[in-house]
């Protein structure tokens, strides 16, 4: 019988951060955009598709047109045909969906308006998929999707039956859906070309013509290690198209788009919630990833390719549950869009609302695998601003009382949390978790500046602890789910791991034992306890008179229950509205039978985004310590005010002091995985004031702290 031709759909997906460094934009057109388009273009038999967002579609406009226009010559001679998605690469299924819907149909728009033809695909972020997505999408004009063929696998179907498109449905509003070879995600640019050929020739046979699809991220093909070597300078991608043009009798190369007009469909499929594998591990507990990287090593080969698709990870949204910076963020998310979806749909200010909302959806900083995701706290901070700045349109367009408070389960999932608005702030304390301060939300500047991460096991750590050296193959680059690279030597000593949030707003007892150096490398040490939330009480008179109290309560280094007493601290947040300063009075009762000696101590965290740069500094009681440096360790005494910079954005936050504290610093580093190997991060500036007390039974002390945020592009810091 003769073989059938086959189709290989070739696909790319393009993008950059929200808020990455333009660098990094210029080093990926330079290293992969540019060049996989100068080597297509001497290939006229080859077609692709490809997915460019729409925040590196307007990178582009303003500072590569020419590249647009390359783009565009390419569009015309049928050679790229362009996929739509979100345009600003969202995870679709996380959204509410007027934002979904919304963002699709601007990327449609962007595509239409630039190069005359409107999208009849789309790229699903992260490939992360609900059976939901179907009508959505169907709505908003999208005929097809590409998924990975893992999602086909876990809904039953077999390796041999992934030969061509198949058709989903929800509520009656169907879209096609063509499966992602892993083995091609894999092989290609990794392999020889020889191997890819090798297993194209060998697929197997369908009901019409066969069809196999490869796409992938855009940035394999020269921005991932040691790829520029290989696929350029070495000629892969060169030989890879020679290639598949001299096997044009039986195999071609084409859009993903023409299979839809080439194929036939393969029957109807109902696809599970999931997404590819690798991401179906990553958003395990750092244990159970643990336990199923292990059992997947315990199968050979054959078992592995044979039993291997009943192997599944978890639930992409579980995110929110193993990082509840994930969670915080979408909360965020979900707030401010509720607020801005409320502006009239004919305001001038809705459109800009949207625009930074919609930016503040951007996927990156919202998990973490073998990208640095979440740890990388500019990408989160990019995002933060964006919601802040749509939150501020919206509370202008609503008119909304510029000083108020209120109280709601900000975090849904069942806790509560006490939210405060000034003209200059907002604060959410979350009350399920001793009144810590998860954000502060500096409005001048659109900052959190809270934005930090706790540090925590993750999967990969142990990969740190015994390095595995990088596996090449045949002089080729090995895919980079494979590499274990370091960054610096010795990262294994910064693997400190956080008993509680390392946020804003957290009381302490510590015993007078108790070292800097000590609590820096194990803050679950004995000899610290923490307190819990109680009662919220709030002035009558907020807007005129803006003031809570918090009353928390703590076991102490004993371990004492509420029977026995324990020690009870009264916290009153006041809010000058003449000097918009908060003064922190912090009153702690001794409850219980035992005379109590040791410190009292209040943790902020602040995150500022540079721990050893020259505009990120230090300031305690005026003057510049040793090192000022924010990613600095230090024990000052008798110490009045200290005081920390950030030059870039021009922000000063001062905390000043009714009594002489003693002040520990030392900045909050994480360790964590990147595309470019393990590497350390700073995430914020620990600043703990701590003052010596000696508490009688049934006696009481209290102190008070001036906490005040500037903005210093209007003069005023030394």
């Amino acid at each position: 019988m003769k073989t059938s031709p086959l189709f290989l759909g070739f696909g790319l997906h393009n993008h950059q951060p929200v808020g990455n460094f333009d660098s990094i934009f210029e080093q990926a057109y330079q290293q992969a955009y540019q060049p996989f388009l100068e080597v297509l273009e001497r290939h006229p038999g080859i077609s692709i598709s490809q997915h460019f967002t729409g925040i590196l579609l307007e990178w582009f406009e303003k500072h590569h047109p020419d590249f647009i226009e390359r783009l565009g010559r390419l569009i015309e001679k049928g050679q790229i045909e362009l996929i739509g998605g979100g345009y600003y690469e969202p995870i679709l299924a996380m959204l509410p969906q007027r934002d979904s819907q919304g963002q699709i149909e601007a990327l449609n728009q962007k595509i239409q308006s630039r190069f005359g033809r409107r999208p009849r695909g789309a790229w699903v972020a992260e490939r992360v998929w609900e059976p939901s997505l179907a009508s959505l999408l169907a709505d908003c004009g999208i005929e097809y999707v590409v998924l990975d063929d893992a999602h086909f696998k876990m809904a039953g179907l077999r390796q041999e039956q992934l030969t061509g498109p198949f058709v989903t449905e929800d509520q009656g509003k169907k879209l096609t859906v063509f499966p992602i070879s892993q083995k091609l995600r894999y092989t290609i640019p990794f392999q020889p070309v020889k191997e890819t050929l090798d297993y194209l020739r060998k697929f197997p046979q369908g009901r019409g013509p066969r069809c196999v699809v490869m796409a992938d991220d855009g940035e394999k093909f020269g921005i991932w290690p040691e790829t520029f070597h290989s696929v350029y300078e070495e000629g892969w991608l060169e030989d890879f198209f020679t290639a598949l043009e001299k096997e044009s009798e039986w195999l071609h190369c084409v859009s993903i788009g023409s299979l839809l007009d080439a194929t036939v469909s393969e029957g109807l499929v109902y696809l599970p919630t999931a997404s590819y594998s690798e991401m179906m591990d990553w958003v395990l507990p750092w244990n159970e990833g643990r336990a199923i990287e292990d059992f997947r090593g315990c199968l050979d080969s054959g078992l592995l390719e044979k039993y291997g698709r009943f192997i599944k990870g978890g639930f992409w949204r579980s995110f929110f549950v193993k990082y509840r910076e994930t969670q915080q963020m979408h909360r965020k998310m979900l707030s401010v869009s509720e607020k801005v979806h409320q502006i009239p749909d004919l305001s001038d200010i809705k459109a800009e609302a949207l625009r930074h909302l919609w930016a503040g959806q951007c996927n990156c900083g919202y998990w973490h695998g073998i990208f640095g995701g979440i740890y990388l706290n500019h990408i989160r901070a990019e995002n933060y601003h964006n919601l802040i700045e749509a939150e501020k349109y919206a509370d202008q367009a609503l008119n909304l009382h510029p000083v108020r408070h209120w109280k709601e389960d900000f975090f849904r999932d069942g806790g509560e949390c006490l939210l405060v608005r000034t003209p200059s702030s907002q604060l959410t304390f979350d009350l399920s978790n001793g009144a810590e301060l998860a954000a502060w939300d500096w409005l001048p500047s659109s900052w959190n500046l809270i934005n930090t991460i706790t540090r925590r096991p993750e999967t990969y750590h142990r990969h740190l602890l015994k390095p595995v050296e990088d596996e090449t193959s045949e002089g080729h680059s090995a895919s980079i789910h494979d590499l274990h690279r370091v960054k610096e030597k010795g990262l294994e000593k910064w693997l400190v791991y956080d008993p509680y949030r390392r946020v804003g707003n957290i009381s302490h007892l510590f015993s007078e034992r108790l070292s800097l150096e000590s609590f820096k490398k194990n803050p679950a040490v004995p000899t610290r306890a923490g307190f819990d939330f109680l009662s919220l009480e709030a002035d009558k008179r907020f807007e005129q008179a803006p003031a809570v109290t918090f009353t928390l309560f703590s076991q102490g280094l004993e371990g004492l229950n509420h029977h026995d007493g324990g020690y009870e601290l009264k916290q009153v947040w006041k809010y000058n509205t003449e000097s918009d300063d908060w003064t922190i009075t912090c009153g702690l009762t001794n409850q219980s039978r035992n005379h109590w000696h040791g410190y009292y101590g209040i943790e902020f965290g602040w995150s500022l985004n540079a721990g050893n740069t020259y505009d990120r500094y230090y300031r305690i009681d005026g003057e510049k310590p040793e090192d000022p440096n924010l990613g600095s360790t230090g024990e000052s005494h008798d110490v009045r005010e200290v005081s920390l910079y950030e030059d870039w954005w021009r922000i000063q936050i001062s905390l000043s002091f009714s009594w002489p504290a003693r002040l520990w610093r030392f900045p909050i580093e994480t360790v964590s995985s990147s595309e470019g190997g393990f590497e350390r991060t700073y995430q914020s500036s620990v600043v703990i004031p701590a003052w010596k007390v000696d508490l009688a039974a049934g006696k009481s002390w209290s102190t008070t702290i001036t906490l005040a945020i500037r903005d210093t592009s209007k003069g005023g810091h030394p």
